[in-house]
């Protein structure tokens, strides 16, 4: 239903996001990502959520935004209160004064200059003149923050969009995003590719933090497509994925540390960097079970590796794509400005294809198939590799 929540969200003026009370960086990142998407697109926006944001992810928040943030950005003081809201962008207010007469009260507004019109003027029950609601992470009633129930009353008569990983309750939202094997993250960034907003490096960076602490830096299982194509996504509009794995995964202070698997804890720094830089730059081919992974040499250069440390992205690519049958790494040479190519052949049939196809033009080292000799650029290496694939198949 992305259609249908982008359909609301574009009607509204005044969207308020809503957090649960028990939050992760995925849900936060979401929230934070959306909000800053929805000011710079012109809609007044407001966070709710009442507790600080937790030290782990305060790296990602703006200053102003590390108190417990978010506070509605207007008290009110009772559902019977009319609040008349005027734009003075144009005309400031010189002076206000009201009269009565014959059971009538009629407020007078005087412009300093020129006039206020019919369409400058907005009027509201005491209420927070919210328009649609974003609940994040919540798909029922009974999950919403405690700090929000002053607002409950506002929120049952106003449209609600759920963004959420779980089924809504039947009379929840009005529209739900929602899906099981995703991130909320993604969720997000799919409704925004939907109302066609732009996006920020900030709430990119939100967005990826989100992504990547749900999939744990994109080691539980094989990633999905959308996944990768996503997270590459938020990358090249500017969020710093390097910046938010250190952040993230190496928290000193233990209570809020997120935990990496074993495996990895025992694995250097940049060996993992290079490792999430060839997993955002992979592609899985479900229906052929080959995965395709391609470096560029800026990557062994800004993670401090060389050539030789493919071994490791090439064990990590076969631990978290279990299925696959063949593994294709395209590497560019720290050093030459050629493209090597490695086959990790994960089907003995299929390896004994390849070395009777190839003859000469490979070799066998450590289990693995190295081209000998290299290719000018990733284009033709694929394209060469695709018809060496078409052969053996």
């Amino acid at each position: 239903m992305v259609t249908e929540a982008a359909e609301l969200i574009k009607k509204a003026k005044r969207i308020g996001i809503v957090l649960p009370d028990v939050i992760d960086a995925d849900s936060l990142g979401s929230a934070y990502g959306l909000l800053n998407i929805l000011r710079e697109s012109g809609r007044e926006t407001t966070l709710f959520f009442s507790k600080p944001i937790p030290p782990t992810y305060q790296f990602l928040a703006p200053a102003t935004e590390k108190k417990p943030a978010i506070e509605p950005a207007r008290k009110t003081e009772s559902p019977q209160d009319l609040i008349i809201s005027i734009n003075t962008s144009e005309h400031p207010i010189q002076e206000v004064r009201y009269e009565k007469e014959d059971g009538i009260f009629s407020v007078i507004v005087s412009p300093k200059k020129g006039d206020i019109k019919k369409e400058d003027v907005e009027f509201y029950s005491g209420n927070l003149p919210i328009d649609l609601f974003v609940a994040i992470d919540i798909a029922s009633p009974d999950e919403l923050p405690e700090s929000f129930n002053e607002h409950l009353e506002n929120f049952s008569k106003k449209p609600v969009v759920a963004v959420t990983q779980k089924t809504t309750d039947e009379f929840f939202s009005d529209a739900t995003v929602c899906d099981e094997k995703s991130s909320l993250a993604e969720s997000v960034y799919l409704l925004v590719e939907k109302l066609g907003y732009a996006v920020s490096p900030e709430a990119a960076a939100w967005l990826l933090c989100g992504i990547i602490e749900k999939t744990k830096n994109f080691s539980l299982g094989a990633p999905r497509e959308q996944t990768l194509s996503i997270a590459s996504s938020l990358i090249a509009l500017g969020a710093d994925k390097e910046r938010i794995v250190r952040n993230l995964f190496s928290q000193k202070n233990e209570e809020h540390k997120t935990k990496e698997p074993s495996a990895q804890k025992n694995s250097p720094h940049n060996l993992l960097q290079l490792w999430g830089r060839a997993l955002v730059r992979s592609r899985y081919d479900e229906a052929k079970q080959i995965v395709w992974s391609f470096i560029p040499q800026n990557d062994f250069a800004q993670t401090k590796t060389a050539s030789r440390d493919i071994a490791f992205v090439i064990k990590k690519m076969a631990e978290h794509v279990p299925d696959s049958r063949l593994g294709i790494f395209l590497l560019e040479n720290p050093h030459k400005n050629h493209v090597r190519a490695v086959i990790d052949p994960r089907d003995a049939a299929l390896e004994e294809k390849f070395m009777s196809a190839l003859g000469d033009s490979i070799e066998k080292k450590q289990g693995l198939l190295i081209f000998k000799n290299a290719f000018p650029n990733f284009i033709e290496a694929e394209n060469r590799l695709l018809e060496f694939l078409s052969a053996v198949q």
